[in-house]
């Protein structure tokens, strides 16, 4: 028996998901991304390590990201804001 419609559509996008990193980990500039419901930081790519020092998991949340990386409280509430 074939896979259910629902099973299909999570494979394809279990398969999306993944080429969608490996274009952005081949990418020659830092990108990361967070679920904008969550907050979760979800993915950084080999140069915004390279350039930042950071790995996924240095700072889970967007909102521990900014608490641990930014020193001028005013940048921190700008960028808190944004959120």
């Amino acid at each position: 028996m074939g896979l259910s419609t629902d099973k299909k559509v999570v494979r394809f996008e279990q398969r999306l998901q993944h080429r969608l990193q490996a274009v952005l980990e081949a990418m020659p500039v830092a990108v990361s991304w967070a679920s904008l419901e969550t907050q979760q930081i979800e993915f950084v790519n080999k140069e915004f390590t390279a350039m930042f020092g950071y790995v996924l998991g240095d700072h889970p949340t967007v909102a521990q990201w900014i608490e641990g990386t930014y020193v001028n409280p005013m940048h921190a509430q700008r960028a808190g804001d944004m959120w």
